[in-house]
């Protein structure tokens, strides 16, 4: 650059961080997953546990080296039953707004969880939550739960 126009950086080094909520969902067919593993029920709550702690601990790494971003999750609902799973994103059709996003995100699906339940009955036959928030529950709960397989 000899000066002769702008003598300005081509690069300032600034970079913008944000906080995001995400919600995963995952569902697994207890029944199929024994018959995968020719009714091994150690196998299958070995895999079942190690799921649900890397779904729980691992993050997206993008920008963990400039942000030191290791989020694990603030809450986990875990449910286990016959009956069929519902989804509840729908609980996030509306966008969470205010100013403890992470609160009003667990009330929102707290709430779209008693709604169903209203609406087609328990649909669940144990159920487990983690509330990092509130200092409910473990992720060791969220672990026992799933992990207690009906031969």
């Amino acid at each position: 650059n000899r000066h002769e126009e702008d003598a300005g950086a081509g690069h300032l080094g600034e970079t913008e961080f944000i906080a995001s909520l995400f919600y995963l969902y995952i569902c697994i067919n207890l029944k199929q997953l024994l018959d995968n593993l020719q009714g091994d029920t150690d196998l299958a709550n070995k895999a079942l546990a190690t799921l649900i702690e890397c779904a729980a601990t691992i993050a997206p790494t993008g920008k963990q080296n400039s942000f030191a971003s290791h989020a694990r999750a603030s809450y986990i609902r875990c449910e286990v039953g016959n009956q069929q799973p519902l989804n509840l994103s729908v609980a996030f059709l509306k966008p969470v707004t205010g100013k403890d996003l992470l609160a009003v995100a667990i009330k929102e699906l707290e709430d779209e969880a008693r709604r169903q339940d209203q609406a087609y009955g328990a649909r669940a036959d144990r159920i487990a939550i983690m509330n990092i928030a509130s200092g409910e529950g473990t992720l060791v709960d969220i672990i026992k739960c799933a992990t207690k397989m009906k031969a």
